[in-house]
C-alpha cells in the first residue's frame, strides 16, 4: 500500500450491500473523492444470505443515509422485526426464539441466567429465559410498540430489526443512488490490473478500463 490520498473509489456490487456501500461513502467521504458503482449485469443471489432480517443497528444506519421510517416502510413493504422463531430443531425438537434485546442485568455481580438454573432445581418452567425478553413476549402476543425515551421505563430495552424483501429495498437504494454524485456503470470484472499488491484498474465488460485508487469488493 503507498501513503498516495485516496481520489478514486470505485465499489462492484449488485445487491443490498453493495448499494449501502456507496450510500454511505457519499455521505461521508469529501466531494473531491470520485465514486463509481459498477453493477454486475448478472442477477445477484447473495441477498438471500442476509437472511432478510438487519439487526436493531440498522435503524441507525438507514437514519445516517437520510432514509428515515416513513420512507422506507411504505415504499419497501418492510416489517419490523423482534427476532426469529425456530421450532423442533434437531433430535430434541427442541424450540427457542433468537430475538433482538440487550444484556439482561446482573444482580450482585451475578448475571440473570445463573439465577435462572439454581431455580430450574425447583421448577424447569421457572429456568426458561424467554418470559424475562419483552421482545420475545411481544412477538408471542403479536404486538408491537416503539421502544420509548425514558431512563425509568423498562420497555426501551426493546430492540427491534426489520424483515426486507431484498428486491424492493434494492429499488429503493437503487433511486436513492441515482439522486448522488455516484457514476454507474453496469458492467462485469473482465480482467483486474495488478501493480504489487495494489489494485491499479479493472477491465470491465464493456471494454471499459476504470482506474481507482481503492476497491471494494461487495459483490
Amino acid at each position: 500500500m503507498t501513503n498516495t490520498p485516496v481520489r478514486k473509489i470505485s465499489i462492484f456490487g449488485n445487491g443490498v450491500a453493495g448499494l449501502m456501500c456507496a450510500l454511505k461513502l457519499t455521505r461521508v467521504l469529501p466531494k473531491s473523492v470520485d465514486l463509481t458503482y459498477v453493477e454486475a449485469t448478472k442477477s445477484s443471489e447473495t441477498d438471500i444470505f442476509f437472511g432478510t432480517v438487519t439487526p436493531p443497528s440498522t435503524y441507525d444506519f438507514l437514519l445516517s443515509l437520510n432514509l428515515t421510517e416513513p420512507d422506507i416502510l411504505p415504499a419497501t413493504n418492510m416489517s419490523f422485526s423482534l427476532g426469529t422463531q425456530y421450532k423442533n430443531w434437531g433430535p430434541d425438537n427442541r424450540s427457542w426464539t433468537q430475538s433482538f434485546h440487550r444484556p439482561l442485568p446482573a444482580y450482585n455481580g451475578v448475571g440473570f441466567h445463573h439465577y435462572l438454573t439454581r431455580l430450574a432445581a425447583a421448577s424447569s418452567d421457572l429456568s426458561e429465559v424467554e418470559p424475562y425478553i419483552m421482545s420475545v413476549m411481544a412477538a408471542k402476543f403479536g404486538v408491537f410498540a416503539h421502544p420509548p425515551e425514558g431512563k425509568n421505563i423498562p420497555l426501551k430495552d426493546m430492540e427491534y430489526g426489520y424483515h426486507f424483501l431484498p428486491e424492493e429495498l434494492c429499488a429503493l437504494l437503487t433511486a436513492k443512488l441515482h439522486t448522488t454524485r455516484v457514476k454507474w456503470v453496469k458492467a462485469d470484472v473482465e480482467n483486474v490490473r495488478r501493480q504489487g499488491g495494489d489494485i491499479e484498474s479493472v477491465t470491465l465488460s464493456n471494454g471499459k478500463t476504470i482506474p481507482a485508487d481503492f476497491v471494494i469488493d461487495a459483490l
